[in-house]
């Protein structure tokens, strides 16, 4: 018997340019997981994760806490539960960078991966389902694409 196929998420159009940082954020914790089982240099994927989070995470964040937390209540959970995901994925990176080793960077990679399942699976479609047309509109006028294209050289995941 074939496993089981799911349909893909649709998302609001208005969501896209998150959804498809998104896409890279989980190509990074594949590539940091595919790293560490392949025994790269440590230090070398440190410098790769000093990278991503300088150029794609750091703003990525910023994007989701001003346009979208914003708009939920301060005692919400999905609110509470983002943020504590954001400081969580931003502590990690911050031990890396001190310090870099294997089971620090498998963990990033998993905090990274679970966080963006959640926001894909339940933040957004709640975002998509409670908020107006107007706020909706708002995010998507306030978001724009990034044009960040991940030109790391050094491929130690392969």
């Amino acid at each position: 018997m074939e496993p089981q196929k799911k349909d893909p998420i649709r998302r609001d159009e208005r969501l896209y340019p998150l959804s498809h940082d998104h896409h890279g954020g989980l190509v990074f914790a594949l590539r940091l997981k595919k790293g560490v089982t392949k025994n790269a240099d440590v230090n070398e994927i440190g410098d790769y994760i000093r990278y991503f989070w300088d150029n794609e995470l750091v703003r990525h964040f910023q994007d989701e806490e001003a346009y979208l937390l914003s708009l939920l209540p301060d005692d919400h959970e999905l609110k509470k539960q983002t943020l504590q995901e954001h400081s969580q994925i931003r502590d990690t990176v911050d031990q890396i960078l001190r310090a870099p080793g294997k089971e620090k960077i498998m963990n990033l990679s998993t905090l990274v991966n679970d966080h963006i399942r959640f926001e894909e699976r339940v933040l957004f479609p709640y975002l998509e389902k409670n908020l107006s047309n107007k706020q909706l509109n708002d995010i998507g006028d306030s978001l724009m694409d990034s044009d960040f294209c991940d030109t790391w050289e050094n491929q130690f995941w392969k």
